[in-house]
């Protein structure tokens, strides 16, 4: 995922690859590749219209939206240029507190 429109933290990173590495493990590279294309392309949503998703006030009180795609959250920074993509978080996760919060 390379585009100078957004950017991917190091968490963000670390989330992508393990979504894919447990995918690929539990149900097959197949799915893996799928749903990693469909977070791609919902990054690119993000990007084109940065306004989309919704904040989330109950996880974290930090200026952050959310957009869901399959069952996780493409966590972003919508005021940063770059766009920054700060976490992709399966739905089941604690997600305050990986935001830290």
């Amino acid at each position: 995922m390379k585009d100078s429109r957004f950017e991917l933290t190091a968490g963000a990173r670390l989330d992508v690859l393990s979504i894919w590495n447990h995918l690929a493990e539990e149900a097959s590279i197949e799915v893996a590749d799928y749903v990693l294309r469909d977070i791609e392309k919902a990054i690119e949503k993000v990007v084109e219209s940065p306004g989309i998703g919704h904040s989330r006030q109950d996880l974290t009180n930090r200026a952050l939206l959310f957009y869901r795609v399959h069952s996780y959250f493409v966590v972003y920074r919508r005021d940063t240029v770059p766009l920054r993509v700060v976490r992709v978080i399966h739905g089941a996760q604690d997600i305050g507190t990986l935001l830290g919060n």
